[in-house]
C-alpha cells in the first residue's frame, strides 16, 4: 500500500499493509515496516517500503510498497513599508 509524508516528517504507518494466507489463531506475525526515506529525503522521489516479521513460524514473501514525500507548506507574510518622497 502506498504511503506518503510531508518533507521533514517521515511517518511510516506500521499498520498499513495487507496480508494474504492464514495466520494460526492467536499468532502475532510481528510485522515491522521500514523505508529507505529519511527526513532529509527529496520531494518527488519514490522510496521503498519493506517488511520483516519476527515470528519464525512463517515464510514471508514481500511485495514492496512505495513511499512518496510531498512538499511542506510554508507561507511568508511581508511587512508594510513606507518612505518619504525624495528619500530612500
Amino acid at each position: 500500500m502506498p504511503q506518503s509524508s510531508v518533507y521533514g516528517d517521515i511517518n511510516l504507518v506500521q499498520s498499513k499493509y495487507t496480508k494474504s494466507g492464514t495466520v494460526f489463531s492467536g499468532d502475532d506475525l510481528g510485522v515491522k515496516l521500514t523505508t529507505n526515506a529519511t527526513n532529509a529525503s527529496s520531494v518527488g522521489n519514490s522510496y521503498l517500503i519493506n517488511a520483516t516479521i519476527t515470528n519464525g513460524n512463517y515464510s514471508l514473501t514481500v511485495n514492496k510498497g512505495s513511499f512518496t514525500i510531498t512538499k511542506r507548506p510554508i507561507s511568508i507574510s511581508l511587512n508594510d513599508q513606507s518612505f518619504t518622497y525624495g528619500e530612500q
